[in-house]
């Protein structure tokens, strides 16, 4: 039998949290290699966002648990709020960033599996000294992510 064979189950608060930056909290929920691959899951709690970027390998998926986030897909701009969904396909220039005061969570999924990892990396290359938007930009390129700023 390939992938995991038991369910898993984390109560609120759970997961790996890797820290990448003030003001971004990410808890991991499912990695991929307990999927096969197959996709990966987590919760977001953000403050502004990531700026533009391009997945050129992964669908990314956005579901708002809180807060209010403006979704930028080219010259498309749409506001979602509790409840909202986006899906960005991949190749696409996109960007996403909070609105008000207060932070959003977010619960994010990337298929297929393995940009988990880009968060890992980012807070391995800040603890050795590196500033965040270098990190960013070298640990996208590890994940087929292009970062435009």
């Amino acid at each position: 039998m390939t992938g995991h064979a038991k369910i898993i189950v984390l109560r609120p608060g759970e997961g790996a949290k890797p820290d990448v930056t003030a003001g971004m909290t990410q808890t991991m929920k499912v990695a991929g290699e307990a999927v096969d691959g197959a996709f990966s899951l987590w919760e977001s709690e953000i403050k502004g966002g990531p700026g533009p970027h391009i997945h050129h390998t992964d669908i990314e998926t956005f579901y708002v648990l809180d807060g209010s986030v403006e979704f930028k897909l080219g010259d498309e701009i749409s506001i979602l709020e509790k409840g909202g969904f986006a899906l960005i396909p991949r190749g696409q220039v996109h960007s996403f960033t909070t609105l008000g005061e207060d932070p959003a969570r977010m619960l994010v999924m990337v298929l297929p599996a393995g940009f988990e990892h880009f968060f890992e990396e980012v807070a391995a290359m800040r603890e050795s000294g590196m500033d965040v938007q270098q990190a960013v930009k070298s640990a996208g390129e590890k994940h087929n992510t292009t970062f435009l700023f």
